[in-house]
């Protein structure tokens, strides 16, 4: 019987988030919209309909500030009754911004909210100028990301896949490919797109093509082998955690994922003795520990 229930996961190649300590976590929120939507293909050199909501317990007092913002350019979408004896405001105003010009407003319009008894306000939303449009399409991202110098491509790319727009991030990291930029990473990019996007065997033939084009890429070899266990490839899996061993002695991962392929072939012999050698080299390796509970 297949007990095993560890899970050999693959090498993370996540970025590190970037931070900006002299921002809010809510700031940083806004600021991180607009780079998401700016990597996203939304065109933010020109105006689009920014929304600004607020609520209140006092309509008179929302109604006031309606009549100010409106002669500041707003205008007034609703006005209507909220839940728990509130009321909603919804402001629109078309224009351009930035995420820093989106963090002043906030501040502006907070304040202004203390001005006019009970009022608070709750946030903003963004689409096209036209209602009818769409915001971006991927269309018009592919259009935008090949006007991208070459010599800005392939880091591009990077700040997609970052925030996680697989599908945006995949398109991006083929054109590093067809324009031979650091092509065996953007394979190996790739392969992690592919896999978010329910393509495990195409992220198979990714990750053998940034091997091939770099035999000594120690992560796209590892992730192979960790694909392979997840489809219960178990040879396929240990032949390529042997070849990060022969790059890489010393991970204490390898020996513990071809343990977890050894048992997955009822060989618990040899498993044994690969999950030992894993806690030798590391012997806080959680998973490898927590698998010798099924030899005693």
């Amino acid at each position: 019987m297949f007990i095993l229930l560890l899970v050999v996961s693959v090498w993370s190649c996540a970025q590190d988030a970037p931070t900006a300590i002299d921002y809010t976590e809510k700031e940083l929120k806004t600021i991180q919209l607009f780079e998401r939507m700016d990597l996203q293909g939304v065109d933010l050199s020109g105006p689009l309909m920014y929304g600004y909501f607020f609520l209140g317990s006092d309509k008179g007092q929302l109604e006031s500030m309606s009549s100010s913002l409106q002669s500041a350019g707003y205008t007034q979408v609703n006005l209507s009754e909220a839940e728990n004896e509130q009321f909603f405001l919804h402001l629109q105003k078309v224009e351009q911004m930035s995420g820093q010009s989106m963090v002043n407003r906030s501040v502006e319009l907070e304040s202004l909210c203390s001005e006019y008894r009970g009022a608070s306000y709750d946030g903003w939303d963004v689409g096209a100028v036209d209602p009818m449009a769409e915001l971006t399409t991927m269309t018009q991202f592919e259009q935008g990301i090949a006007k991208v110098a070459d010599a800005d491509l392939f880091e591009r790319s990077m700040r997609i896949f970052d925030q996680e727009l697989y599908e945006h991030a995949k398109f991006a990291f083929n054109l590093c490919i067809e324009k031979e930029i650091q092509q065996d990473t953007a394979y190996y990019k790739r392969a992690f797109c592919e896999l978010q996007m329910g393509d495990r065997d195409q992220a198979i033939q990714s990750w053998k093509k940034a091997v091939e084009l770099n035999p000594g890429y120690e992560k796209a070899i590892f992730n192979l082998a960790a694909t392979f266990y997840d489809i219960l490839d178990f040879d396929a899996c240990i032949q390529h955690y042997e070849k990060v061993l022969a790059l890489n002695p010393n991970n204490d991962q390898a020996w513990y994922g071809i343990a977890a392929a050894q048992y997955g072939q009822k060989d618990h012999e040899a498993a044994k003795a690969s999950c030992q050698k894993a806690l030798e080299l590391n012997p806080q390796n959680l998973l490898a520990r927590q698998m010798m509970k099924y030899f005693r």
